[in-house]
């Protein structure tokens, strides 16, 4: 394995764990996982969500 081998696995690395840290952890990813396996969202989904928003807007 080269130098440009191992730079592009750490910037593909990085970028997965940048993608994890953010992305995947929005509200809009937990209802699109939860529709995609055929759960619809109810009223826990909705005082979850709302608690959540309302920790994310105290950061």
């Amino acid at each position: 394995m080269n130098a440009i081998h191992l730079s592009v696995i750490i910037v593909l690395f990085g970028y997965l764990s940048m993608e994890l840290a953010t992305a995947n952890s929005l509200p809009t990813g937990f209802l699109w996982y939860n529709d995609k396996h055929g759960h619809e969202p109810n009223n826990s989904t909705s005082k979850l969500m709302s608690g959540l928003m309302i920790i994310e807007s105290r950061n």
